[in-house]
């Protein structure tokens, strides 16, 4: 198990997802459930995800954390890499912990 901060990257336009967890693999293994049932909460990366396909999206682990430093971890991640413009990533949530 695996607590962390990780990545979804399309790998036809460089834009990504930052999300964090506990446990990496399980949330990992959720977002792909959804995203392949096409009922992912974020319409943005579902959009990307039916327009682009699975194989052209990369899973990765950004940086492992204890999960007492996890939430502002993921925050200063949010704020330097700009993941919720649109131009640049799919979030949606500018505050770590909120949803999509």
């Amino acid at each position: 198990m695996t607590c962390g901060i990780y990545k979804i990257t399309n790998k036809q336009n460089d834009k990504f997802y930052i999300g964090s967890s506990i446990n990496i693999e399980m949330r990992w293994y959720a977002h792909k459930s959804y995203l392949r049932r096409n009922v992912h909460a974020n319409q943005h990366l579902q959009n990307a995800w039916n327009k682009y396909g699975e194989d052209n999206f990369i899973f990765s682990i950004f940086i492992e954390t204890d999960e007492e430093a996890l939430l502002n971890k993921e925050q200063e991640i949010i704020d330097e890499s700009k993941c919720c413009d649109k131009n640049i990533g799919y979030n949606k949530a500018l505050i770590a912990g909120s949803p999509m």
